[in-house]
């Protein structure tokens, strides 16, 4: 199965119990051999390939309060438009605001932290 994970700051996780919650996740299903990837802000963590198994996709994001994650979440959704991807998991309620934009693409999953 193909998973894409978006909506958290970076892997590897330096900080942050949502970034090791989405680590802990992604290196698992990937040791169940499921095709993992993980987008990251490139302000927290510029770091693109092979993570624990999880293919490690940086993305940017706008880097003020109110704009950084939905930024961040709308250039990940889109650049998932042209992958073949089964489930797209994003890791934060606020952001799923923006889950319209794949859901014709794939099945969404929302985990809300906190």
């Amino acid at each position: 199965m193909r998973i894409a994970l978006v909506g958290h700051k970076g892997i590897p996780a330096k900080f942050g119990g949502v970034e090791k919650h989405v680590e802990e996740l992604g290196s698992r299903l990937a040791r169940r051999r499921h095709n993992v990837m993980a987008y990251t802000r490139w302000n927290y963590n510029n770091f693109n390939g092979l993570y624990n198994g999880m293919r490690v996709v940086s993305r940017p994001a706008f880097p003020q309060k109110h704009t950084e994650m939905i930024s961040h979440t709308l250039f990940s959704l889109l650049d998932l438009i042209d992958k073949q991807i089964d489930i797209i998991h994003i890791h934060s309620v606020d952001s799923a605001i923006l889950s319209f934009i794949s859901r014709t693409k794939a099945k969404v999953v929302v985990t809300s932290h906190g």
